[in-house]
C-alpha cells in the first residue's frame, strides 16, 4: 500500500473498520433501545397515516357498494311499484268497461219498459 501512496498498512485500515462497525453498531443498538423519541414519533405517525389511508379506502369501498346496492333496490322497488300500477289500472280499466256494459244493458232494458226515461234528453244521448 506504501507503493500506491497509502500511509496505512491492511493492518491499520482492518482494525479502523473495527472500530467504525463497533461505534455503529453500538449507536444503533442504543438508539433503538433508548429510543430516538423524534424519530419513533414520525415512524409511528407515519404508519398512522398510512392505516388510516387504508380504513378510509375501506370504508370508501363499503359506502360505494353500499350505495349501489341502496341504488339498485331502489331502482327494482320502482319497477315492482310501476307493474303494480300497471295491473291496477288494468284491473280498473277491465271493471269500468264491464260495469258501462251493464250500466249500457240496464239502460236500454229500462227505457224500453219505461218510456218516460228515454224522453229525458240526458239519457237519450247516451249510446255505447
Amino acid at each position: 500500500m506504501a507503493i500506491a501512496g497509502y500511509e496505512k498498512n491492511t493492518e491499520q485500515c482492518r482494525q479502523k473498520c473495527k472500530k467504525l462497525r463497533a461505534e455503529y453498531q453500538k449507536a444503533f443498538a442504543k438508539r433503538s433501545r433508548a429510543g430516538d423519541v423524534a424519530a419513533s414519533i414520525r415512524d409511528m405517525q407515519a404508519s398512522d397515516e398510512r392505516r388510516q389511508e387504508r380504513e378510509e379506502e375501506r370504508l370508501d369501498h363499503r359506502h360505494r357498494v353500499a350505495r349501489e346496492e341502496a341504488l339498485q333496490d331502489a331502482i327494482d322497488a320502482r319497477l315492482h311499484e310501476d307493474e303494480r300500477a300497471m295491473q291496477q289500472m288494468a284491473q280498473v280499466a277491465a271493471f269500468n268497461t264491464a260495469f258501462l256494459q251493464t250500466f249500457s244493458q240496464m239502460v236500454q232494458a229500462f227505457g224500453h219498459r219505461n218510456p218516460v226515461l228515454c224522453r229525458d234528453p240526458a239519457i237519450q244521448g247516451l249510446t255505447l
